[in-house]
């Protein structure tokens, strides 16, 4: 049976070419969706999947230079986007008014423009020409001569009127200068020909909308679950447009994606039931916690949140000898690297408490303005992203195949020990919840075999004075605690001074083993292995012991 898959699409403008190659992943390995969630570019994938469209739809695997690029140029798309509309121009650029572009193209210069150094002196000349602009009139109309008494009347006369034109003038130019500058801030583009064109594409699948555009209430009745983040600028507040939320039944699906597509600047902000909505990204990148409402009906789901990060912002390894010294950013550099580090530096905040988490980040070149990728490159990295994620989601089902096959050998045998066996076993892999950076903030019993119905399964912990925190720091063979005591009890999971792991613990348990798992590959998520039984171990606990650490260092293999 298909295992059953919600996806959470992070927004990152073109950036979100590499969530095509996650989904190739998913669909590769038969993981059933049934519900996705995006923000900014991952809406616009949210939408399609939810909609119907599968990987192969959205970016062909034959080759790109004769698949969907036009006759004049290398420019790469969504071939679903024009396919579906029967048009002969496939480009992303199709999409966005042709003056509308040029402006764009013009702030990713800006941003982008050479080294250090260039942008630099491009503040520094401009700085300069406007303060001259704005002294040198003032300056003019002074009395010259009483200054300089040599200057004849005639060029007094002439510098004077002189000063009194460029006054005008810089005046002139200054209006025109905070005119655009008002135009900027208020989007260089408009989304109106990409909202047409997904009203186009999601009509085009099996959903038979009431009206002329498909609404969330269209998706809800073909069973379609759908949750799309924008920010309400209106009020200075999130908004979630979902297929549960009743509030939206009646709004186009295309609208809400164009809302959290609207970048600042970039694209102007889209109205929608009487208010102005802006990219979702500044309020929620990756929302995963909009699916918690269906996570705590069913548990058992996976969530994989398909991420992209700078290749050159790739974690380094914590061993002094390899870290190096980052360069201080500077000039448009350090505004970049500062926006870069609102909208995407709480990734983890959105996943944590969620069992069944699979974080996809793959690494990219791409930058958010980079709409005119050539063909090839899109191909490329499509094509990275899929191998990169087939490798995270193949570490995922290696370690839920390593607890299946140490929970059998183990439970075979532990009970060809004398007087244990009638045990009944139960093991867990942990895997860290993480904070901020490097900052563990508890542990997570993600992954179970054994459990049955006992209310402790997928349990969430705190970090100190749990078995877990205790194996992983200092006990080289594990930790191990005797439940038939008070003490063992209390260190089973943590202090608990509420009381409630004492509640929810089963009080069949006699004793608990929690060993380090040393020596995990890269793209593995557990850090540790738990097991418990209901039969006391008495003398039997140092051949209990040696098996199973025995069992766990096959990890390493």
């Amino acid at each position: 049976m298909a295992k059953e898959t919600f996806v959470v699409f992070e927004g990152g403008g073109a950036k979100g070419i590499s969530h095509i190659g996650t989904l190739t992943a998913i669909e590769d390995r038969n993981l059933k969706i049934i519900g996705t969630a995006g923000t900014s570019a991952g809406a616009i994938v949210a939408s399609l999947v939810a909609a119907g469209y599968e990987a192969d739809d959205l970016l062909s695997e034959k080759e790109p230079n004769t698949e969907f690029v036009s006759d004049d140029t290398n420019n790469v798309s969504l071939k679903t986007l024009f396919d579906s509309l029967g048009t002969s121009q496939n480009k992303v650029l199709d999409l966005l008014e042709p003056r509308h572009w040029r402006r764009i193209r013009r702030l990713r210069w800006l941003l982008n423009a050479g080294n250090e150094v260039t942008r630099t002196r491009i503040i520094k000349t401009a700085a300069v020409a406007f303060i001259f602009f704005i002294l040198w009139p003032i300056f003019s109309m002074l009395e010259l001569r009483s200054f300089v008494p040599w200057v004849p009347i005639k060029v007094a006369a002439f510098l004077a009127g002189l000063a009194w034109v460029l006054s005008i003038a810089c005046h002139v130019l200054l209006a025109v200068f905070l005119a655009y500058f008002t135009y900027f801030f208020s989007g260089l583009g408009s989304l109106r020909l990409f909202t047409d064109a997904l009203d186009e594409l999601l009509a085009a699948q099996d959903i038979e909308p009431k009206g002329d555009r498909v609404t969330f209430g269209d998706m809800k009745r073909h069973g379609r679950i759908l949750k799309i983040v924008a920010a309400e600028i209106s009020t200075g507040k999130m908004r979630l447009f979902s297929t549960e939320n009743l509030i939206c039944q009646d709004i186009p699906v295309s609208e809400a994606v164009a809302a959290s597509c609207a970048v600042p600047l970039v694209f102007r902000p889209i109205q929608i039931q009487g208010s102005y909505y802006s990219d979702g990204g500044m309020v929620s990148n990756l929302p995963a916690w909009s699916l918690d409402e269906h996570l705590i009906l069913d548990e058992e789901s996976w969530v994989i949140t398909s991420e992209s990060v700078p290749a050159d912002r790739l974690p380094q390894s914590k061993s002094k000898k390899t870290q190096f010294r980052r360069k201080e950013p500077k000039g448009f550099k350090a505004l970049t690297a500062i926006t870069n580090t609102a909208i995407f530096g709480a990734a983890d905040l959105s996943t944590r408490g969620i069992a069944h988490h699979v974080s996809i980040a793959v690494p990219t070149e791409i930058g958010l303005l980079d709409f005119d990728i050539t063909a090839q490159d899109a191909y490329d990295w499509v094509l990275a992203s899929s191998f990169f994620a087939d490798g995270v989601l193949e570490a995922r089902f290696e370690e839920i195949e390593f607890l299946k096959d140490v929970h059998n050998k183990a439970l075979a045998a532990i009970r060809n020990i004398d007087g244990l066996g009638k045990t009944k076993l139960r093991s867990a892999l942990v895997k860290p919840i993480d904070s901020t950076g490097d900052n563990v903030a508890g542990y997570h019993l993600w992954c179970c075999e054994g459990f049955d119905e006992h209310p402790d399964k997928h349990l969430m912990l705190g970090k100190a004075g749990t078995l877990i925190d205790a194996c992983l720091n200092g006990e080289k063979y594990g930790a191990y605690a005797d439940l038939g005591t008070p003490e063992g009890r209390l260190r089973f999971y943590s202090p608990d001074k509420t009381g409630r792991l004492k509640v929810i613990t089963p009080t069949c348990r006699k004793w608990a083993l929690a060993l380090p798992l040393s020596g995990a590959r890269l793209l593995r998520a557990s850090v540790a292995i738990t097991f418990d039984g209901d039969v006391a171990l008495g003398s039997n606990f140092e051949k209990v012991h040696g098996e199973l650490v025995k069992l766990s260092k096959t990890w390493q293999a």
